[in-house]
């Protein structure tokens, strides 16, 4: 199979590239969201950790940014579709603008939205289809 698309010219990287806006957008939720779940719950179970809401912001921002990027890529290599690329850039620079200018978590939620809705209109236009039936 492998060589049949390096014969044919087809990239294998496609696929990869197909799922890591989606990866990345669901990681900026994690870091977001994520911590602030550890600190309600380390406390319960008797473990104390410093946590460092600069390091927090840039963990959240940089996948904001990662998630943009990566639409771009499948944008310039796959579909060639450059609405979910500009919702990606918005949702972007909503979650960095939060995190940084003024924090709002009306704007933080809308952005962290907006990247999951990009990353999966990218991962749409790259051809994948939803399947309606469950199982086979």
């Amino acid at each position: 199979m492998v060589a049949q698309k390096m014969v044919t010219g087809e990239s294998t990287e496609a696929p990869i590239r197909g799922w890591l806006p989606g990866l990345t957008a669901l990681l900026a939720i994690v870091s977001c969201k994520g911590f602030i779940v550890a600190a309600a719950i380390f406390p319960l179970v008797r473990f104390t950790a410093p946590f460092n809401p600069h390091l927090q912001a840039a963990v959240i921002s940089l996948f904001a940014l990662l998630t943009s990027v990566f639409i771009f890529i499948n944008y310039r290599h796959c579909h060639g579709r450059y609405l979910p690329v500009i919702l990606g850039a918005v949702s972007a620079a909503f979650v960095i603008g939060t995190m940084y200018i003024a924090y709002s978590p009306v704007v933080e939620a809308v952005g962290l939205a907006g990247l999951i809705v990009s990353a999966f209109w990218s991962w749409r236009a790259n051809g994948h289809e939803v399947s309606s039936r469950s199982g086979n």
